[in-house]
């Protein structure tokens, strides 16, 4: 009988995290409560890939956070009688968009060149993962960075004699767990007002499918921070 073939468990597991809030949250009683907003979450039952990302997304709300589903519930409740919609076309809009939001919670990639992260890099590196932060300012908000570009003088990069940051931030090693730390501030196109995001990528080199409590039972062995002043 043949070994069994263990190439298609996955190999990295990546949790990206998105908080946003608006110019009302940017006092102290909101900030405080940002500093207790988890930096990590339990890890779901995760399909086999090279890669895997589980995407989340919460918005704040004075000392609260809303997920994506309490956001969807919380916008229906508001703008469904607007729409003359009924108690059960409500219902059904709430559900039909929550199930969205699952399908597309946990994705598997192929290769690792399949991601594509805003301003994350990864790249297959002497048995681990080699990550880098580099600054897209086709798809980042303010304030632009600037600082060390390792491709600098690489012509075949796109960051060839740019002035922006690209940067190494760890590398993995099997069983190893880092973490990146960026924010920015962007204006929305409608209403033309700030508003300001925190993005968190946890990403754990894995070596057998991941228990729920992988990310939460213990701090990174790495960490690195971009995270500017924003106004």
């Amino acid at each position: 009988m043949k070994a069994e073939n263990k190439s298609r468990e996955p190999l990295l597991l990546i949790q990206a995290v998105e908080l946003s809030w608006g110019k009302a949250d940017r006092g102290s009683r909101s900030g405080e409560a940002r500093q207790k907003f988890p930096q990590a979450f339990p890890v779901p039952a995760i399909p086999r890939g090279e890669a895997v990302l589980h995407r989340l997304h919460f918005h704040q709300q004075g000392t609260a956070f809303l997920d994506e589903a309490g956001e969807i519930r919380q916008a229906m409740a508001v703008c469904g009688p607007k729409l003359d919609f009924s108690p059960e076309r409500i219902r059904r809009e709430i559900q039909d968009r929550e199930r969205f939001i699952q399908r597309y919670r946990v994705q598997a990639f192929p290769s690792l060149s399949a991601l594509n992260l805003t301003n994350l890099a990864v790249k297959a590196s002497d048995g681990g993962y080699g990550v880098s932060f580099f600054y897209d300012q086709h798809r980042s908000g303010a304030p632009y960075r600037r600082g060390r570009n390792q491709d600098y003088g690489n012509s075949r990069s796109p960051f060839f004699c740019k002035d922006c940051l690209n940067e190494p931030a760890f590398t993995l090693l099997p069983g190893q767990y880092g973490r990146l730390l960026w924010n920015e501030r962007r204006t929305d196109c409608d209403t033309g007002e700030w508003y300001y995001l925190l993005h968190i990528y946890n990403l754990y080199s894995l070596t057998a499918p991941p228990p729920e409590d992988l990310l939460t039972a213990r701090e990174p062995d790495f960490l690195y921070r971009q995270l500017a002043e924003l106004y």
